[in-house]
């Protein structure tokens, strides 16, 4: 009888814990990506660590480095595939090799659900997070599903990415 109940148990155990995996899916947790917003990040490249501040806007993409100092006021501005980077009053226009950088940040804002391979939970100082591999990528979400970070090799590159502050940006007119 006992033997019974602890295989019911484990029966009715094992289908909420797959149930609970399955409701993820039913949404999108890259959306957020897909909004404006502005975001302050660390970036670990190959072992070579830079702090930027992200603006994300329906025209395209902003990148300001605010350290390591040496790159500290230097800005990648991306409109579609087009690149330049500017210090000061001057600017480039960059191939895609030479913008690296943003080609990589835009490399993981371009994940969407159909791409996930895998989504798990986990305990963390901050509380539950769900961790979501798409594209090569792993995804660290809030409960509230707001980023926390991703890490992978994307372009070739080890890339590591911590937000350490993120503000979505809601048009005008819209609440």
């Amino acid at each position: 009888m006992k033997r019974n109940r602890f295989i019911l148990f484990f029966i009715l155990t094992a289908a909420l814990l797959l149930s609970a995996c399955q409701k993820p899916l039913e949404g999108d947790p890259f959306v957020r990506f897909r909004e404006n917003f502005d975001a302050r990040f660390e970036l670990e490249c190959n072992g070579v660590s830079s702090v930027l501040i992200c603006e994300k806007d329906d025209d395209g993409l902003s990148l300001t480095f605010e350290a390591p100092e040496t790159l500290k006021g230097y800005v990648f501005t991306c409109v579609g595939e087009e690149c330049s980077l500017s210090f000061e009053d001057v600017t480039v226009s960059l191939t895609p090799d030479l913008a690296r950088v943003p080609n990589i940040i835009k490399e993981i804002l371009a994940s969407t659900s159909d791409q996930i391979s895998s989504i798990t939970g986990e305990s963390s100082e901050s509380g539950t997070m769900t961790r979501v591999s798409a594209n090569g990528i792993s995804y660290l979400f809030r409960s509230d599903g707001t980023p926390e970070s991703a890490e992978g090799v994307i372009l070739g590159a080890e890339v590591k990415l911590k937000i350490n502050e993120i503000n979505f940006n809601t048009p005008e007119g819209e609440q």
